[in-house]
């Protein structure tokens, strides 16, 4: 049986406080992670990437058919306008000699951080930018590290799911061995029920009376279980939490959730109107599910957002898809 890797926090404490950086090459938070499947070389490798701070990031690889693992710690820095390898690479499990795509690992990751970094200040004014160099690279703003979505033909190597560790042994990233196989929840038709607008801080919310409520803030579908699906409003000051803009705020709102894996395919932001609009496909490992959350952020003005947010199984969002999309849009 595998080893789960569980590195001590104190750790990243100690090497965060001995260095520092003349430019701050990432703009995520230390936690925020990406996982890829590679399937170009022949053998399965999952490939994570998760910035611990000061320009560090782990880069884990695992390779499912041999269990083969190999976890870095690589320090990146910019010199003369370029991006390099810092003066510290530490590895902290397996070897680099190990198999093919060990070996590999380091030279790969270098090549996105370069052609990321030549091309970082366009795809953070767009939702999704491509280049193409030695391969086609295809990116997407609101992925952690890189921002880098798939580099040629998707089914060969793309990211399968984001997310921000809640621990430094967290299991959704140190433990990631096999792509989830999620159990289907219970689907059944929304009947068409009685019209019941309903206003939540100035919102007007277009539900039904298959909706209850025990607060008039949040409404709940309880046909099968005490929640198929749930919809809320929640107003509050952004700046207060120490966040400076609302993009950085969807970014949280995408990844935040240190109890499940953000799956990538499904998952979007986009900008309706002035509007974020975030469509999050979240796999949890505790109930084996996953679900669809749709959240609108509104701008009230000097930092203060609505957030509305509509959350169901995806088994039954799908069989009621044109239902629940009617009451987001």
């Amino acid at each position: 049986m595998r080893k789960i890797i569980a590195i001590s926090l104190l750790f990243f404490v100690s090497i965060f406080s001995l260095f520092a950086d003349d430019e701050v090459i990432f703009s995520d938070r230390p936690g925020s992670y990406a996982i890829y499947q590679d399937l170009r070389f022949g053998n399965e490798a999952l490939i994570g990437l998760c910035y611990v701070g000061e320009n560090k990031i782990l880069a884990r690889s695992y390779e499912p058919a041999s269990e083969n693992e190999l976890l870095l710690m690589i320090e990146l820095t910019v010199k003369e306008g370029n991006i390099d390898l810092g003066e510290h690479l530490q590895v902290l499990a397996g070897s680099m000699n190990s198999s093919d795509a060990a070996a590999r690992l380091i030279p790969m990751i270098m090549n996105w951080a370069i052609t990321w970094y030549k091309s970082k200040s366009i795809i953070n004014e767009k939702t999704s930018y491509s280049v193409s160099t030695d391969d086609d690279y295809n990116y997407l703003s609101w992925i952690p590290i890189f921002q880098l979505d798939h580099i040629g033909n998707k089914k060969d190597f793309s990211v399968f799911a984001i997310g921000f560790l809640n621990s430094f042994s967290d299991e959704r990233f140190f433990g990631f061995t096999k792509l989830p196989e999620a159990e289907p929840s219970d689907k059944y038709t929304i009947k068409k029920g009685k019209k019941n607008d309903v206003i939540i801080d100035d919102l007007i919310i277009p539900l039904d009376s298959n909706w209850k409520t025990e607060d008039n803030r949040v409404y709940r579908i309880t046909t099968k279980s005490p929640q198929d699906a749930v919809f809320m409003v929640e107003t509050f000051n952004y700046l207060e939490t120490g966040l400076s803009d609302i993009r950085e705020l969807a970014q949280i709102l995408l990844i935040g959730n240190m109890d499940i894996l953000v799956l990538a395919e499904g998952t979007k932001i986009e900008i309706i109107d002035d509007t974020y609009n975030l469509t999050m496909r979240m796999y949890d490992p505790r109930q084996n599910k996953i679900t669809i959350q749709q959240t609108q952020i509104f701008d009230r003005g000097e930092g203060y957002v609505s957030v509305a947010s509509l959350a169901c199984y995806e088994t039954l969002y799908l069989k009621n898809q044109k239902y629940f999309d009617k009451i987001m849009h």
